[in-house]
């Protein structure tokens, strides 16, 4: 995944969960905004987030 994000200015996550049963919903977003996470770092792309 940090291949597919190398050069990348900025990363919107719009990840939806397979299932609707909460465990497997908390685990699904847990696990990949982790990963998802993980290869930002690798690649270089900087973390910014803005609260409303």
């Amino acid at each position: 995944m940090a291949e597919a994000l190398a050069r990348t200015h900025f990363v919107i996550d719009l990840a939806n969960s397979p299932s609707s049963e909460d465990n497997a919903v908390l685990e699904f977003f847990e696990t990949s905004a982790r990963n998802l996470l993980t290869a930002e770092a690798t690649a270089g792309v900087t973390v910014q987030t803005k609260e409303h």
